[in-house]
């Protein structure tokens, strides 16, 4: 399998995590392509989730990442009816009163993948945790 390192800024979008018990989702990296089920570009994702103090998320809070996928943005570029293509990608879970260490996952879209795809954190508690950025990249 190769190994896809190369990053084009304009490929990539981040969110600021949430500032309490909410969920957050990055605005939708547009794949250029319409819903017929014809996705095989050879690219791979990268997404990132920043390590957090335990004033972010504390101990036993969790914050889970899920990738999602719709066909149509608003003017923000927030997907509409966004439905999850891979849950809990990552999982961090605040403990020993130091919050969670940073994450990273990488995968492939399946080929029925609709033309946006996000990445979407739910926090399960209070905390401030908008100063840090999730981030998603497409690499090739």
């Amino acid at each position: 399998m190769q190994r896809r390192l190369l990053e084009d800024a304009q490929l990539s979008v981040s969110t600021p995590l949430p500032a309490s018990a909410a969920t957050v989702t990055t605005p939708g990296l547009d794949l250029g392509q319409n819903t017929t089920g014809d996705f095989a570009a050879p690219v791979d994702f990268l997404a990132t989730a920043p390590a957090v103090t335990t004033g972010m998320l504390g101990d036993a809070a969790t914050l889970k990442w899920s990738v999602v996928t719709g066909a149509t943005v608003d003017v923000n570029g927030v997907i509409q009816s966004a439905t999850v293509l891979y849950d809990n990608i990552m999982i961090q879970t605040g403990a020993g009163g130091a919050g969670a260490q940073g994450q990273t996952k990488r995968f492939a879209l399946p080929t029925d993948v609709q033309r946006y795809v996000g990445l979407r954190g739910a926090k399960s508690a209070a905390g401030d945790a908008s100063s840090v950025n999730a981030t998603l990249k497409m690499l090739f």
